[in-house]
């Protein structure tokens, strides 16, 4: 069985009957703090619960700081930004959109 909670709140089941030993937690709210303990059951009852574990769910990440760019030559130009906080996991991968000349339409790039 695994349980938990957020902040002073009491414990809840939230997965039964699993015969494995891991589970995936979905729809958890970014940025909250969950705690779980899991609880082993056999024919004869329930063991002892495990000891706990907090983890802080992670959110989107913040914006980048504007750009800076320099032109390498006449057809290509460096794009550079400060990496912004990542809401608890790794940022894998960036866009860059690029609007043309025409203003109204875009090249992203990742």
């Amino acid at each position: 069985m695994v349980s938990y909670k957020t902040g002073a709140a009491a414990f809840s089941v939230l997965a039964t009957g699993i015969t494995t030993t891991s589970f995936i937690a979905n729809s958890l709210t970014a940025d909250v703090i969950y705690t779980f303990k899991v609880t082993a059951r056999t024919l004869v009852g329930f063991g002892p619960d495990s000891s706990e574990v907090a983890i802080r769910a992670s959110a989107i990440p913040n914006a980048p700081l504007a750009p800076t760019t320099s032109v390498n030559i006449n057809v290509s130009v460096t794009i550079s930004w400060v990496a912004p906080f990542n809401g608890g996991s790794q940022i894998n991968k960036y866009s860059v959109a690029i609007r043309h000349s025409d203003g109204n339409s875009f090249t992203i790039e990742t």
